[in-house]
């Protein structure tokens, strides 16, 4: 079976938006301290997940599907093309840290 651009971006885009989803607090909770932890956790949780995005549509709509799940960074200063960015080391810091790349190939040369 062959999946096209758009089907590929839709399924990583769903598969993106199921796994965020996963990240909140349960729906009950026995004890109030308990509710106060499991915040916590999540909390911390959320703010250790890293996106990175090379550049601005990325960005957009990584922004969009996570909302405030996540930390999305964008390499690419937005003057700057693909064509002409030169990558530095603290760029390949920033990806290696990362938890999540997306890519699209839509948007790839």
């Amino acid at each position: 079976m062959f999946f096209t651009n758009r089907s590929s971006s839709l399924l990583f885009a769903s598969l993106l938006a199921l796994g965020l989803s996963s990240c909140g607090p349960s729906a009950t909770s026995p004890n109030p301290s308990q509710e106060t932890e499991n915040q916590t956790k999540s909390a911390t949780a959320e703010e250790e997940l890293q996106v990175v995005t090379t550049f601005l549509p990325m960005t957009q709509f990584t922004k969009a599907v996570v909302r405030d799940r996540a930390a999305v960074t964008q390499l690419l200063p937005t003057n700057t093309g693909p064509h002409d960015y030169q990558a530095k080391p603290t760029d390949v810091q920033t990806i290696a840290n990362a938890d999540v790349a997306p890519k699209c190939e839509s948007f790839s040369q």
